[in-house]
């Protein structure tokens, strides 16, 4: 078990003027782990009371549970992304590794894995590499692309793609070029679909057809320019009353949306690099929310040096719903060379 450093800072939130809203009155935000690279990805399990996540830039692999303040990772040999269960597996998942979408098995606690890769993409842009992506109802996985990032925070533009793996693993895109693929999010009646290309710094909203995986008629949702919001959307997720949680890269807060696309609140974070979040705990009250350190200067670490780390909030108004897993169909897909 790592050393846990554990910082508890007791925030007063912002809220916008919506009476509707409610009243937000105080929440805990605590540093849960210690301090890694880029930190993304975060996917609850219930079954394990347990948090995975990745260390993109680091490599990593990470699983945390709250009640024992376990924490325990492996260190692959690329770029990893995403990490999402595979249906009825408690030791299977797949991942973005690199270009590759792959089937990672691993038990959580030792440093025993196996990985086999399944789907390449891009292979026309040698600079490029999966970003964010989630599994919706069915068990389709979603994960985008971005293109290659020289220096950090600076990336090629519309060399990425949003791309949908069927329930039975069939690869399609269904959204080219975007730039930096992002986060996703679907409303509890799986109706619509929301999807983040980071530099357009929107949400915007698509039709869904759950039976068929279909997306149309994509308009924003949500303009960070219209909003005053300072830089840009990453990673999100959805509540159980339909407001979305929006990580703010470079703004250092994750905004509550409501859905009607109203700024309803900010929970301001002690790092400015938020990545993503999502929810977690017994009643999945806990947002749990991941940052980045690489690509900061020591002048900006001065000012937050837990940047990297897990953190987790509590207290919120809002409780999540459970995050899906992806279709077994990868267990017994061929693998590629």
């Amino acid at each position: 078990m790592v050393s846990l450093l554990l910082i508890t800072l007791l925030i007063s939130i912002s809220q916008a003027q919506d009476k509707s809203a409610g009243a937000w009155s105080a929440f805990y935000i605590q540093q849960v782990t210690e301090i890694m690279a880029h930190s993304e990805g975060p996917h609850w399990v219930p079954e394990e009371q347990a948090l995975y996540f990745v260390d993109i830039a680091g490599q990593g692999v990470h699983r945390y549970q709250p009640y024992t303040q376990q924490h325990t990772s492996i260190k692959l040999n690329d770029t990893i992304s995403v990490i999402i269960p595979v249906q009825g597996r408690s030791t299977e998942f797949i991942v973005g590794y690199g270009k590759k979408i792959s089937l990672l098995s691993w038990d959580g606690i030792s440093d025993v894995y196996t990985i086999h890769h399944k789907f390449e993409v891009d292979r026309d842009k040698p600079g490029n590499r999966f970003n964010d992506g989630k599994a919706d109802h069915q068990g389709r996985l979603w994960v985008g692309t971005m293109g290659e990032e020289k220096p950090i925070g600076v990336v090629k533009m519309n060399q990425g793609s949003l791309f949908r793996v069927s329930k039975t693993c069939t690869l399609d895109i269904v959204m080219s070029p975007v730039s930096i693929s992002n986060g996703i999010a679907w409303n509890q009646g799986n109706m619509f679909m929301y999807y983040i290309d980071s530099p357009t710094r929107k949400i915007d909203i698509l039709d869904y057809n759950e039976c068929s995986g279909k997306i149309t008629k994509r308009k924003t949702f949500f303009d960070f320019a219209k909003n005053n919001i300072t830089g840009s959307p990453d990673g999100m997720t959805i509540d159980a009353d339909g407001n979305l949680w929006i990580a703010v890269w470079g703004g250092g807060r994750v905004l509550q949306v409501s859905s009607k696309g109203r700024l309803l609140g900010s929970v301001w974070m002690p790092v400015q690099r938020v990545t993503s979040v999502a929810w977690g705990g017994h009643d999945f009250e806990t947002l749990f929310v991941t940052t980045m350190r690489i690509g900061l200067n020591s002048s900006e670490l001065v000012h937050q040096p837990a940047a990297g780390a897990l953190f987790e909030v509590t207290g919120l108004p809002a409780r999540g719903l459970p995050s899906y897993s992806v279709s077994s169909c990868y267990l017994s897909l061929p693998d590629i060379d």
